[in-house]
């Protein structure tokens, strides 16, 4: 049987239970409460009055991130310069999951601090599996070596190298850029391993192995 309180419509179910149990679930909303098979209608009532302000908080929460989910669900998701269909899943656990023309997200709650944290374990496993392979490509193609790399979650540079250590960090980001784009901020980063600073000698070098590097570096910020 189904009750509507507040605009809310909560579903009821009669079981051989000693309590009542009120539920919110996490894919639409929807609300539903188990009872005693001897509970009136009063009590039962009662019960959902009782609790009526915890579910409307749990609710509103829910269907945020059930429209948070929506939305992203239209906007696709990019990886490696290629939109990606999206769908967004609530699961027992956190996990992002490639197909051929789709990307899938699942999370316990579908918040969007939740989605987010998804989608750059994703983005960071997805880029080091690249660079793991290209980067010794592109070190035997400059000649300039470097001591490994590590990614992780800046926001306002692409990569930085470190000059004493050689060693070279690149921003989860990356993973949205298309592949020749993401190879020429691993270029500009060896370049730094023999010019630490952005002098000529820098541009002269990069521009040795990117004749277009200037063209690449507006691309990489706009596209």
């Amino acid at each position: 049987m189904d009750y509507v309180i507040d605009g809310i419509k909560i579903s009821v179910t009669k079981k051989r239970i000693k309590n009542y149990n009120l539920s919110v679930k996490k894919e639409d909303g929807s609300v539903c409460m188990s009872a005693p098979q001897n509970a009136t209608k009063e009590r039962i009532l009662s019960e959902i009055k009782k609790f009526l302000p915890w579910i409307k908080r749990t609710r509103e929460k829910i269907l945020a991130a059930v429209a948070l989910r929506e939305q992203k669900e239209e906007n696709g998701i990019m990886l490696f310069g290629t939109l990606f269909k999206a769908r967004y899943e609530i699961a027992g656990r956190s996990r992002v999951e490639k197909r051929e023309d789709e990307i899938i997200v699942c999370t316990k709650t579908g918040e969007k601090q939740e989605i987010d944290r998804a989608l750059f374990a994703f983005y960071k496993k997805e880029l080091i599996l690249y660079l793991a392979k290209r980067l010794p490509e592109l070190e035997r193609l400059t000649g300039l070596y470097s001591s490994g790399f590590s990614v992780n979650g800046a926001k306002t540079r692409w990569g930085s190298c470190n000059h004493k250590t050689k060693k070279l960090n690149f921003s989860a980001r990356l993973a949205l850029k298309k592949f020749y784009l993401i190879d020429s901020v691993v270029i500009h980063e060896l370049c730094h391993i023999a010019v630490p600073n952005h002098q000529s000698a820098f541009y002269e070098l990069i521009e040795g192995f990117l004749p277009d590097y200037r063209k690449l570096k507006k691309e990489l910020e706009h596209y």
